[in-house]
């Protein structure tokens, strides 16, 4: 539910402590300058503009972000965008900006991920109640994480002696593939690697697979198809993709497809662990209140169609 606000002074939010890096999605030009124009009276929040989904998609895969600002004016969609984008960035929390007072819609939109919403132009006294409702934004995000690693955590200590995750990394270029894996494998993680589409489907025959990383372009497949092929009996396999070139149709049609998560190229160490891990954890976290047993297969059968 819409949370109620209250006034504060812009100027006692200065010794908290907080710095916050702030990405805002808005077409409307006029609302941008409005909002940077309250941001920038505090030095403690720095602010990056996206005018269209596509290219906020290349600033979430390539950087690290306490918060995103999605303005109504980004699509009709709206309610679809904010799912998707949630679902593949779940460590970053949304406030959404709608253009007009509708409980309706901003029940929808929490519920499709969004931490709240505001109405545009109610911003209150020298942008209060905006700053206010990012920070409340933002601490409730740290609460939950907060209350999902320490799940994570006691799980971690019930798994202490069962087998390590087994990863696959998917990708035609050797030096991505050689790179992920070390770095994966220095975690802890099993990590088999293929170079084409058709060597992933092989391998997930004769293997159930925690989590697989692939890339878009394959060359004898896209990695769009591969995330429906992919062997998956159980239903246990986290699929992330990976890309060198980002786009939102790219990025949607693979949420479509089954993929939960997406890196961009380069791909940097601390998101890559970031998300494996956030992903592996709520997987085995499902597993375990389900008392998941996994059974390898007894026979071989063909990818899915």
């Amino acid at each position: 539910m819409h949370q109620q606000r209250m006034r504060f002074n812009l100027d006692s939010t200065k010794t908290e402590g907080i710095h916050a890096r702030v990405l805002l999605v808005h077409n409307d030009s006029d609302q941008t300058r409005v909002i940077q124009t309250i941001l920038s009276k505090l030095s403690h929040m720095s602010l990056v503009c996206a005018n269209t989904v596509s290219s906020a998609v290349q600033y979430l895969g390539n950087e690290h972000w306490d918060i995103v600002l999605l303005g109504h004016g980004v699509g009709d969609e709206i309610v679809e965008t904010m799912s998707k984008l949630s679902t593949l960035v779940p460590d970053v929390p949304f406030l959404v900006l709608i253009d007009r007072k509708n409980e309706e819609l901003g029940i929808k939109l929490v519920q499709a991920g969004a931490q709240d919403y505001v109405q545009i132009g109610q911003y209150g006294t020298g942008g209060d109640l905006l700053v206010h409702s990012i920070l409340c934004a933002m601490e409730r995000h740290r609460i939950q994480q907060r209350l999902f690693n320490m799940s994570i955590g006691q799980l971690r200590k019930k798994q202490e002696n069962k087998t390590s995750n087994r990863l696959l990394v998917v990708d035609d270029d050797e030096d991505t593939r050689k790179l992920l894996s070390t770095i994966l494998e220095g975690e802890g993680y099993l990590v088999d690697t293929a170079e084409s589409g058709e060597e992933a489907l092989k391998k997930s025959e004769g293997n159930l697979y925690d989590l697989i990383l692939m890339e878009v372009h394959l060359p004898d497949m896209k990695g769009t198809e591969l995330l429906n092929r992919i062997y998956d009996p159980e239903n246990r396999t986290v699929r992330v993709i990976v890309t060198g070139h980002p786009s939102f149709e790219n990025i949607m049609e693979s949420v479509n497809n089954g993929a939960e998560g997406y890196l961009v190229k380069p791909v940097e160490t601390g998101r890559l662990l970031g998300i494996v891990k956030e992903r592996l954890g709520k997987q085995n976290q499902k597993r375990d209140d389900e008392n998941y047993l996994p059974q390898q297969p007894s026979h071989r059968v063909t990818g899915r169609t």
